[in-house]
């Protein structure tokens, strides 16, 4: 027993946290492999999916982890529609459901049982498709927002000179690192103070009670946005006729890269595993640019770069 202990603890005994290790050093074929240990010891009765041809099947692709995590990972659903075959289905947060319907090749559904040949995760998508490397994978723009709300938000913001920029600072509280990677809204006075710049506060919930301080020279949108539409149908929308997007690590920045739209990511010292380790560039999304801290919890230092590139930008 002792050396079988020994044996897997030379290989790396699998487990999702060394699957997030690799993916974060770009290992990604060994990462996505590895990540797989996350299903281990789950009693499923419906078999799963291993990237075959299954004409004539249903295959239901779960969603799984954040809100994030499934917009990125959805750019992968055509492909499985194309290569299984088979009848489709995705099944994720219903919150996303307005939003993702418009822009995948599949069915979809929200709740209860649902009757299914095999199934699949969202995230081993990359490994069961063969295409472990972001640069293989689907390229944005994979969402699209709404032409009608487009059209509205052209109108609202054309009241406003210059560069039009949407900013979010802090994430949902209910995520573990969210004191990680959220921002304090002071760190973005010195953009404030850029000639030609308007800010847009598209902040949603969580950390709204900072916005007072700084009005009026960031235009409040975001407390009652998506409120009608679904989640991210109005945000889409406006995100797809600002200029720019600054934010923290959350949500927001993977629908504007999915959306293709320019968005500067703020990234704590130690970053999610799918920014990589270091950097301003990231394949999944080429319209991205991320700025990292170099001191830990530092974003005075973050934000004077920002504010340098921002001038640039003007």
């Amino acid at each position: 027993m002792i050396w079988k202990i020994g044996v897997l603890v030379m290989m790396g005994c699998m487990n999702p946290q060394h699957a997030m290790a690799l993916l974060r050093s770009g290992q990604y074929e060994a990462g996505w492999r590895e990540f797989e240990s996350r299903l281990d010891g789950r009693d499923d009765h419906v078999p799963y999916w291993d990237g075959s041809q299954i004409p004539g099947k249903t295959l239901l692709i779960r969603g799984e982890q954040g809100l994030g995590d499934v917009i990125q990972f959805a750019r992968y659903v055509p492909v499985v529609v194309e290569r299984s075959k088979a009848r489709v289905l995705f099944r994720f947060d219903p919150l996303l459901s307005p939003m993702l319907s418009r822009s995948t090749a599949a069915e979809f559904c929200t709740a209860g049982d649902i009757a299914c040949d095999f199934q699949a995760f969202v995230m081993s998508l990359p490994h069961l498709l063969k295409l472990p490397e972001p640069a293989d994978a689907p390229k944005p723009p994979y969402i699209f927002a709404s032409d009608e709300l487009r059209k509205q938000w052209a109108g609202k913001l054309s009241g406003f000179s210059g560069l039009k920029i949407g900013i979010v600072w802090q994430g949902g509280k209910k995520y573990p690192g969210n004191e990680r990677r959220s921002i304090p809204l002071r760190a973005f006075l010195p953009l404030m103070d850029i000639p030609g710049v308007t800010l847009f506060s598209l902040q949603k919930h969580d950390g709204l009670n900072q916005l007072h301080k700084h009005c009026p020279p960031i235009i409040e949108v975001g407390a009652r946005l998506d409120e009608n539409e679904g989640a991210f149908v109005s945000t889409a929308a406006i995100l797809s006729e600002l200029d720019l997007l600054i934010s923290c690590d959350t949500a927001i920045v993977h629908l504007a890269g999915a959306l293709n739209r320019p968005v500067w990511v703020a990234l704590a010292y130690k970053a999610d595993w799918r920014w990589g380790m270091s950097g301003e560039t990231t394949p999944w999304y080429p319209s991205m640019r991320l700025f990292r801290q170099t001191v830990a919890g530092d974003w005075n230092g973050v934000f004077e770069r920002i504010a340098i590139e921002l001038r640039r930008f003007v």
